[in-house]
């Protein structure tokens, strides 16, 4: 079943993990070349050659391919193929549906960092069970920072030589969404196969659960493919944090839907409730919304999809400044302790009051064993800020020595609802003392 309630779990008190993830280095790429500017505007493609230099892979259960499975993959990044480095990348790829007939399905996070900024993607990927990318898909662009700010279109991967991605981002045009106006599609979403995987401590559990089916629609019916992740503490009511991604694939395209959430355990899931669009392939390319989904059984719901229309206008921008107190609920050390998942939640302020504003919360999957120096660590996080409105979701990549700090982190926004609908953008997390930050959000709509 879609989004089943947490089991119980342990934390694992990480102070200088923790440390590092909720105060860490923004990454910047290798300043070797500078890229060409025209490339980095909207509306244009850029295209990038990875080559693959570490990868980890860490089961969370049985030697087989199972659901929660975690690959942590680097290397360098280069504008030709076998061209010198101009930057950095990093996939995180979990595992959502294990084998069947040789290949699975994993939800795939991709961040590449160029001298002008960073770029990020995401998809539920068909590939070979255990191997890297063996045929060309695309991806959905979530967002970037300088240059990438705002971005928005697909990312279209295929195997180059040995050991070697290329990637071409199709940019979108950066312009306007209007909330009032929207396509819908409308499906009911069919449950066919379930998996499931667990790995748990004293005192946290990580689990992660799987779906795929049939979406019964007008014409020509499509195919699904969901992925639950929930980090939760063992004690009755305790904290937990559900990541949760969607891929639905129509006659079109495919449309990419999230939802990260914060909740207690022990308590039911609501039946109906509204995520986020994250993009899409095809026709859907570039596409943003919201998706609100009523589950009518444990294997059936109906979805309708609302897909916001553009304007010739540009994006109308917003921005401001909030006061940020976190803690830490704990954390899951996979293999040795090479993975750790991590969780925190927080509460938002009015800028320079003790006046409560909202809810926020992250998850972050880091990586302690790729061939690098020792104590060196790379991380990527999902955030949830909820607020008066709406609610926004951003995602971050950092790396770099364990306990190392930096007095400002940039997330990248990847989508909201309520009066965040549609929004791109950017958020930066400015240290303070002790578990204080300030939050300064940039968003465009």
């Amino acid at each position: 079943p879609m989004r089943s309630p947490a089991r119980v779990m342990h934390p694992l008190v990480i102070c200088t993990l923790l440390g590092s993830v909720l105060a860490s280095p923004l990454l910047t790429a290798t300043p070797a070349y500078a890229t060409d500017g025209a490339k980095t505007r909207s509306g244009s493609n850029v295209t990038t050659f990875l080559t693959i230099e570490g990868r980890q892979v860490v089961n969370i259960g049985a030697p087989a391919s199972s659901a929660g499975d975690t690959t942590i993959t680097s290397g360098s990044v280069s504008m030709t193929e076998g061209g010198l480095p101009i930057g950095t990348f990093a996939t995180r790829v979990v595992v959502v549906m294990p084998d069947a007939n040789g290949r699975e399905r994993r939800d795939t996070t991709v961040h590449v960092s160029m001298p002008g900024g960073a770029l990020y993607a995401q998809q539920i990927q068909d590939d070979p069970t255990g191997l890297r990318p063996n045929t060309a898909s695309d991806l959905v662009i979530l967002g970037g920072t300088g240059d990438f700010r705002n971005a928005r279109g697909v990312l279209s991967m295929a195997p180059a030589a040995a050991g070697v991605l290329e990637l071409t981002w199709n940019l979108m045009p950066n312009i306007g969404i209007d909330p009032e106006q929207a396509t819908t599609i409308s499906f009911e979403r069919l449950v066919s196969v379930t998996s499931s995987g667990q790995a748990t401590n004293d005192v946290n559990t990580l689990s992660q659960d799987g779906s795929q089916g049939r979406l019964r629609m007008k014409g020509v019916d499509g195919t699904f493919t969901c992925g639950d992740s929930t980090l939760a503490q063992a004690r009755p009511g305790g904290i937990g944090l559900d990541s949760w991604l969607c891929r639905y694939d129509l006659p079109s395209g495919s449309v990419l839907v999230s939802a990260f959430s914060q909740y207690r355990t022990g308590t039911a899931w609501p039946s109906k409730f509204t995520d986020i669009i994250l993009g899409g392939t095809g026709a859907y390319a570039g596409v943003r919304g919201e998706a609100v989904t009523d589950c009518t059984s444990k294997t059936a719901a109906d979805v309708t999809l609302r897909l916001l229309n553009d304007t010739s206008l540009p994006p109308v921008p917003v921005k401001f400044s909030q006061d940020r107190t976190y803690k830490t609920f704990g954390g899951l050390d996979l293999a040795d302790a090479t993975v750790i998942y991590a969780g925190a939640t927080a509460s938002q302020f009015a800028r320079g009051t003790k006046q409560v504003v909202g809810t926020s919360a992250s998850l972050f999957v880091s990586s302690f064993a790729l061939p690098e120096a020792e104590g060196f660590r790379r991380s990527f996080g999902v955030y949830a800020f909820s607020l008066r409105g709406g609610t926004i979701r951003a995602v971050a990549y950092d790396e770099g020595p364990t306990g190392a700090g930096s007095p400002t982190r940039t997330l990248v926004v990847t989508g909201g609802t309520g009066v965040y609908l549609g929004a791109t953008g950017t958020i930066g997390l400015i240290a303070g003392k002790i578990t204080n930050e300030r939050t300064v959000v940039r968003i465009a709509q």
